[in-house]
C-alpha cells in the first residue's frame, strides 16, 4: 500500500511539473540590433534610380535566435524631421542565429542587398532642395513560436546628387546658384 502510495505521490509530482513548465515562458524576447551596414547611404540623381544597401549586420545580445517577419521604412525630411514619403512594408522570413555566450563574429548575421524605392520621395527632394533620411525598422519574434516579439531601426542618408552647369562646374544644392 505504502509503496503505491508512492508511485502516485511521484506520478502526481512529475503532472504538477510538467504542467507548470508549460505555464511558464522561459524563452525571453530577442535583443536584437543592427550592428552594422553599408554604406551610411547614397546620392541620387532620378526618381528611378536604384538605392541599394550593401550589408546589414544583426546580432542578437542575448543569444535567442529570431526572425526578422518585416521590414518597413519611412523618408525623413533633414530640415524638419517631418515624413515626406509614404511607408512601405516588405515581408521577410530572415533566421538570425542567437548563437551562445562564446561566440563573436559568428553571431553576426548579415543581410545583403535590400533595395530601397526612392520614386516617390524624389519630387519632394528636388522641390524643396532637401535631403532625406531612411528610418527602417526591422521587426520579428523568437524562432522559438514563443511570440516574443522585437523591433530594431536604423538611419540611411539618401541626398540629392551635386548638380552641374553648362562649364561642368558643381552647382551648390543650397543656394541653386552659380560657383563663383
Amino acid at each position: 500500500m505504502r509503496k503505491g502510495i508512492i508511485l502516485l505521490l511521484i506520478v502526481f509530482s512529475f503532472a504538477i511539473l510538467f504542467t507548470a513548465c508549460q505555464q511558464v515562458k522561459i524563452t525571453p524576447a530577442p535583443e536584437v540590433e543592427v550592428y552594422h551596414f553599408n554604406p551610411v547611404g547614397t546620392y541620387i540623381a532620378s526618381p528611378f534610380d536604384t538605392v541599394v544597401i550593401d550589408s546589414i549586420q544583426f546580432i542578437v545580445w542575448n543569444h535567442v535566435d529570431a526572425i526578422i517577419r518585416e521590414m518597413s521604412y519611412s523618408y525623413r525630411s533633414v530640415r524638419d524631421d517631418n515624413i515626406v514619403g509614404s511607408s512601405i512594408d516588405a515581408g521577410l522570413g530572415f533566421l538570425l542565429s542567437g548563437g551562445d555566450e562564446y561566440c563573436e563574429e559568428s553571431c553576426i548575421t548579415t543581410l545583403l542587398g535590400i533595395v530601397l524605392d526612392v520614386t516617390d520621395v524624389f519630387s519632394y527632394m528636388y522641390t524643396n532642395n532637401d535631403n532625406v533620411v531612411a528610418e527602417i525598422t526591422f521587426s520579428g519574434e523568437d524562432a522559438y513560436g514563443e511570440e516574443k516579439e522585437f523591433s530594431c531601426k536604423m538611419y540611411f542618408a539618401v541626398m540629392l546628387a551635386p548638380m552641374f552647369s553648362e562649364e561642368n562646374r558643381m552647382i551648390p544644392i543650397e543656394t541653386g546658384g552659380n560657383n563663383e
